[in-house]
């Protein structure tokens, strides 16, 4: 079967902010690793959201327990019309380190979406959100 000659490029989440919020919780994990804090992460979005955690909290929680080979817990909490919001923390007996991404509306998912489908034009091959911002 003759190979395709397209293009592909999948996220879990298209919002240029949360796909930096990666980036930024990748790099905080690694500076973690081996240190004495326990990770949590905990995420909210609308009522009307079904999955439980959402996939955007999946991407986080894999990331982190791939860097820190640990299971980290997810908690959801379903709320109002809330767009989404994801909350990182380390905690210890002697700080707390938290991070946080609001999405304040869906605008930030469109124009990652526009954003992403231009620069995949001309493309072949699988790509991710990472190779976007990549560029």
């Amino acid at each position: 079967m003759p190979q395709k000659q397209g293009a592909f490029l999948y996220a879990s989440n298209f919002s240029l902010g949360m796909n930096i919020f990666f980036e930024i919780n990748k790099t905080l994990a690694k500076l973690m690793k081996n240190q004495k804090y326990e990770s949590s992460l905990h995420e909210i979005h609308h009522t009307k959201k079904l999955d439980s955690p959402s996939g955007t909290a999946k991407t986080l929680g894999e990331q982190m327990d791939n860097i820190l080979a640990n299971n980290t817990p997810i908690t959801a909490e379903r709320i109002g019309d809330v767009s989404g919001t994801h909350i990182i923390k380390y905690s210890s007996t002697m700080d707390e380190i938290e991070i946080k991404h609001t999405a304040k509306n869906r605008d930030g998912f469109a124009i990652g979406a526009l954003i992403a489908g231009k620069w995949i034009i001309g493309k072949q091959g699988v790509f991710s959100m990472q190779d976007v911002l990549a560029q």
